[in-house]
């Protein structure tokens, strides 16, 4: 009786020391969609694009499962997901719009915005990823962004929710967890594409 009790312990340890923090890079090419619409009445306007430090050191952290102890002893991963978005975000205006500033704060960007510009005031509202109950099923991840648009003196003039959706089968490697916030990202650059041919309406 004693040894099984040693061996069952022995067990749980190996289990909680398999479990692990990872942090896992989202790249930011794979966040981006293969076309982007644009329009003539965007290349005409002049942006500034506000992605501080707030939102570019934005990250997600999720309770995964383990390879060895599946979700007794669960993994933590955690992504990029600011920063991967503001660059994706940041080649999206460029693609749009006849010129980019960058800001790092609204306030800093009223205070210089000239005549006719519109200031973009992107943030992220929420991040999930939902896992499946059996392996070969799909994970499903969420990015939830509000973008706030503000004339030259800073009045609001329109304001989008858009969510990025993306999915990707769970197999045994951890990969399939990038592969699917990457895919979320990537809807997201999509919808905020959407979202942004409505400034030149």
């Amino acid at each position: 009786m004693k040894n099984i009790l040693l061996i069952m312990v022995a067990a749980s340890i190996g289990l909680i020391a398999s479990a692990c923090t990872h942090e896992m890079a989202l790249r930011a090419d794979r966040a981006y969609p293969d076309s982007i619409v644009g329009s003539k009445a965007l290349r005409n306007r002049e942006v500034i694009l506000v992605v501080g430090p707030e939102l570019r050191e934005y990250r997600f952290t999720k309770e995964t499962y383990n390879w060895a102890g599946g979700n007794l002893a669960p993994d933590h991963i955690t992504f990029n997901v600011g920063e991967a978005f503001s660059l994706g975000l940041i080649k999206l205006c460029n693609h749009l719009f006849l010129a980019v500033d960058r800001s790092d704060s609204f306030r800093e960007a009223r205070g210089r915005a000239k005549t006719g510009q519109i200031i973009i005031m992107p943030e992220i509202g929420r991040t999930e990823m939902f896992l499946p109950s059996i392996r070969f099923n799909d994970i499903q991840a969420e990015v939830m962004a509000k973008y706030s648009f503000y004339d030259d003196r800073g009045n609001l003039i329109d304001s989008k929710t858009v969510v990025g959706r993306g999915t990707k089968s769970l197999t045994f490697t951890k990969e399939n967890y990038r592969i699917a916030m990457e895919s979320a990202l990537r809807d997201l650059i999509r919808q905020s594409n959407e979202a942004f041919l409505s400034l030149g309406r």
